[in-house]
């Protein structure tokens, strides 16, 4: 049997632009060519391959219904999240926004990070931080809660 440590993590990124998710893919596999990557485009894909479970962290983006940046397949990371914990999934999940205020919505839906993007990116520098802690088999770092527990 091998090590657990061993073991490369396997993320599940979920951002309803294509182009998101080739850039997000590629700061994620430039930080670690090990990660099992699974991607998502919209919010049923989500949530359906997060159910499967075996993922150690869910990156997933949030823009308000309406922004410019809400993507036509309506992906709502935000939303994702409740419904996982509203069905019992411990998985860690990241919300990645360019909309700070979003934040405290995030963290009451279940999110366990929320990264705030500068302008259409963020610091390549944050996101190893934040699945570092979170990815392989850490804890999440609350207990996962939502507005309707």
């Amino acid at each position: 049997m091998a090590d657990t440590m061993d073991v490369p993590p396997k993320i599940l990124l979920a951002f309803g632009q294509p182009q998101l998710r080739i850039l997000y893919a590629a700061i994620v596999t430039a930080w670690n060519p090990d990660i099992v990557l699974e991607t998502a485009g919209t919010l049923e894909e989500l949530v359906s391959k997060a159910r499967t479970g075996g993922f150690d962290a869910v990156i997933a983006e949030y823009a308000p219904p309406g922004s410019l940046d809400c993507a036509q397949e309506g992906l709502d990371g935000i939303q994702a999240a409740s419904r996982l914990r509203q069905e019992g999934s411990q998985v860690p999940i990241i919300i990645v926004s360019s909309y700070p205020d979003a934040e405290l919505y995030a963290l009451l839906n279940g999110a366990n990070k929320f990264i705030v993007q500068a302008g259409r990116y963020f610091s390549n520098l944050t996101l190893p931080d934040v699945l570092g802690r979170y990815a392989p088999g850490s804890a999440p770092e609350r207990p996962a809660r939502t507005l309707f527990d």
